[in-house]
């Protein structure tokens, strides 16, 4: 009777269900363009205007699920530093470590802002990750900075053809006074250095070119709920996907 059961058992076929849950990563492409010039260092902002625009940046971080995030540092040029990436937590160890001297500008001419060059550096970048089974993927930057663009290519050229390849630019300007004094290195030591005020008309333009938006912070509280706001127009919903396993279960039998 055992064996006539063990008999009926393999016949029928017997199979193990397992489920299991696939998470697909069809989120967004985002470059986040961050100036480190030493004028980010005036403390109309606290601590600063780089250590303000760093906690919003990884506060914006964590609301991302299925997102791949890269880093552009720019002064007088463009420095990619992280590539897309899903290891949030590497992208924000390496963004807490950041400073205004992660790029060299012991010498004036290496001060000025290359907006354009950072724009520019950050749609190369989503080019050539932009493979053809990822073409659903929305793609957009994200440029934080307090100075106007002074040196290389105009971003407003640049943002036309961001425009072009269907890249939103989400500008953040962090600039609450008029004038600033920051203390800068020089082959003298240390001097005095005037911050100017940052170009909302050029970054204005820039996103309305993209549909993308622009605003100014004045404070950390204006700053956190700007991220806020950004993070909810480019939030995506990871599209889950749950499917079974059978196991063969007659070996026993």
């Amino acid at each position: 009777m055992i064996t006539f059961a063990c008999i009926f058992f393999i016949l029928s076929w017997p199979k193990r269900a397992e489920e299991k849950q696939q998470i697909s990563k069809s989120g967004i492409d985002i470059v986040i363009a961050l100036d480190t010039s030493y004028s980010m260092e005036a403390n109309d902002l606290t601590p600063n205007r780089l250590a303000s625009a760093k906690r919003a940046l990884q506060q914006f971080i964590t609301s991302r699920t299925s997102d791949r995030i890269w880093l552009v540092l720019f002064a007088w040029k463009p420095f990619p530093s992280v590539p897309l990436t899903f290891d949030y937590a590497i992208f924000d160890e390496i963004v807490e470590r950041i400073t205004t001297m992660t790029i060299n500008q012991q010498y004036q001419h290496l001060q000025w802002t290359a907006i354009g060059d950072a724009l520019l550096s950050s749609i190369t970048v989503l080019e050539k990750e932009n493979k053809p089974q990822q073409s659903e993927r929305e793609r957009i930057i994200v440029l934080f900075t307090d100075g106007e663009a002074n040196v290389w290519v105009d971003p407003k050229v640049v943002a036309q053809l961001a425009a072009e390849k269907k890249i939103k630019i989400y500008s953040v300007g962090i600039w609450s006074l008029a004038w600033w004094v920051i203390n800068t290195p020089s082959a003298f030591g240390v001097k005095q250095q005037r911050v100017n005020w940052v170009d909302e008309n050029t970054l204005r333009i820039i996103s309305e070119t993209t549909d993308g938006i622009y605003a100014r912070a004045v404070d950390d509280t204006s700053l956190r709920e700007i991220i806020e706001q950004i993070a909810q127009l480019t939030r995506t919903e990871a599209e889950m996907e749950t499917y079974q396993l059978l196991h063969d279960a007659r070996r026993p039998f």
